[in-house]
């Protein structure tokens, strides 16, 4: 009888001590996987459209009621330009913000062709 109470005890403590820590490791670990993963994202799309594509501006349209979004792209490099407003739209989507990214903003070598830039590391 003691040896299956021992073995009750156990199982309680795991379950009740053990798993739900474990399912936060995992859960912050996920988490910062996929902040890595979508900063890494933003960072060679922009290189691919400055490097490969030679881009000079990268320009997204975004609604001013949209908060986070309005944060994540001003976390990304991303200037409010302009507001445009749409006569047709409806009440909440009339207004549009621009937003900006400029080749000078996010590569602050940019002045350096990408030869000079090769050379200057070797």
């Amino acid at each position: 009888m003691e040896r299956q109470n021992a073995r009750r005890t156990r199982y309680l403590f795991r379950s009740i001590v053990l798993w739900p820590r474990l399912f936060l490791a995992f859960a912050f670990a996920f988490a910062f996987a996929f902040a890595f993963a979508f900063a890494f994202a933003f960072a060679f799309a922009f290189a691919f459209a400055f490097e490969e594509l030679k881009l000079d501006v990268i320009e997204l349209e975004v609604f001013p009621f949209n908060e986070r979004g309005i944060t994540l792209y001003s976390k990304a490099g991303y200037k409010f330009t302009e507001r445009i407003e749409n006569d047709e739209a409806e009440a909440p989507y009339r207004d549009i913000n621009i937003m900006q990214l400029k080749k000078e903003d996010y590569l602050p070598d940019a002045s350096y062709d990408r030869d000079d830039r090769d050379e200057m590391w070797n």
